[in-house]
């Protein structure tokens, strides 16, 4: 993805929503997200909101989470690879 124009010693910040239908994976859903860059991104941050616990299963290390909501931020982050989640099927009480 380029983003144009930046000014001269200029940032842009970039925001990708995703929505998509998650598959069924065993007792859960599972959400894939393609991060393939050919560059490292300079500030990278992810939050992933659920109704239900959301757990990181791919290409996530240091995740932060609180059941419902994890989040993960990182300077240079190289992303070459898929990241995983799975949230699962049965509403929890």
């Amino acid at each position: 993805m380029r983003v144009y124009p930046i000014p001269a010693n200029g940032t842009r910040t970039v925001q990708i929503t995703i929505d998509q239908l998650l598959t069924v994976s065993g007792d859960d859903y599972a959400l894939r997200l393609p991060m393939s860059f050919s560059s490292s991104i300079q500030n990278f941050a992810l939050s992933v909101r659920s109704s239900q616990k959301v757990t990181a299963t791919r290409g996530l290390p240091n995740v932060q989470s609180n059941g419902k909501n994890l989040t993960f931020s990182a300077k240079n982050y190289v992303a070459k690879d898929w990241l995983a989640f799975s949230i699962p099927r049965k509403i929890s009480d």
